[in-house]
């Protein structure tokens, strides 16, 4: 019987987790800045606005990577 190392894909998808949830706490970040009324064009705000972006092209480029395991 052919055995298969699925360890790989496990290490893929738990990677992903971590990077879902790291993007739900920066979600909430932004939602506590905008319900304060902070401004998200300079310092901690502008950090914010990056983290998001970066992290949201990755999970996208990561989309047909996962099509494929």
């Amino acid at each position: 019987m052919n055995e298969k190392d699925y360890t790989k894909g496990i290490g893929y998808y738990n990677s992903k987790n971590l990077m879902l949830l790291e993007y739900l706490i920066q979600l909430q970040f932004y939602q506590l800045f905008k319900i304060n009324g902070e401004d998200l064009a300079s310092g901690d705000g502008l950090e914010l606005y990056k983290r998001l972006a970066y992290l949201k092209t990755l999970l996208t480029k990561l989309g047909p990577v996962e099509k494929k395991l």
